[in-house]
């Protein structure tokens, strides 16, 4: 093996489960480190960070911050930035597994209380919010987008 892809699969084996796996991607510093499928194990992939997904990891606190005052939980991007082949056509799709209080008097104030927070801090890319009670989302969509998300814990600076 080349000593730099050797490098590469040295990176990705803290994040790994077990000995006997590597993780799909791991991130180190500001560059995304995919690992593949075990088909293709031979083969690891360096992708850098696009201007989206340092969006999100730069405003990451913040955007918890607003989550946990509106009571929506398990918040984190999914879809293109989440698997780090976005483009500059992209917006930013994220996914709440936890709203509470969903049928609460308050829950659509809060539910466009948060959109328009993350729209606001995360301008001038596209934010879109899915995951919220009583939003229609296609079922194979949704699969898709929980496949994809990435908690938003994640994203924060290491102390």
């Amino acid at each position: 093996m080349a000593e730099g892809l050797q490098t590469l699969v040295d990176a990705l084996a803290p994040c790994a489960r077990d000995a006997q796996s590597l993780p799909r991607s791991c991130d180190i510093g500001s560059t995304r480190v995919a690992g593949p499928p075990k088909e293709l194990a031979s083969t690891v992939v360096v992708m850098h960070e696009s201007p989206r997904r340092a969006a999100v990891r730069g405003h990451a606190t913040e955007l918890l911050a607003v989550a946990e005052r509106l009571r929506a939980r398990n918040v984190g991007p999914c879809g293109s930035v989440a698997r780090g082949d976005d483009h500059d056509d992209s917006d930013i799709d994220f996914y709440v597994w936890d709203f509470q209080n969903p049928d609460g008097i308050d829950a659509l104030e809060r539910a466009q209380a948060l959109v328009k927070a993350f729209r606001g801090l995360l301008q001038p890319y596209r934010v879109d919010i899915r995951g919220i009670p009583g939003w229609m989302l296609d079922l194979a969509i949704e699969k898709n987008m929980q496949r994809d998300w990435i908690d938003l814990h994640d994203y924060e600076p290491s102390p």
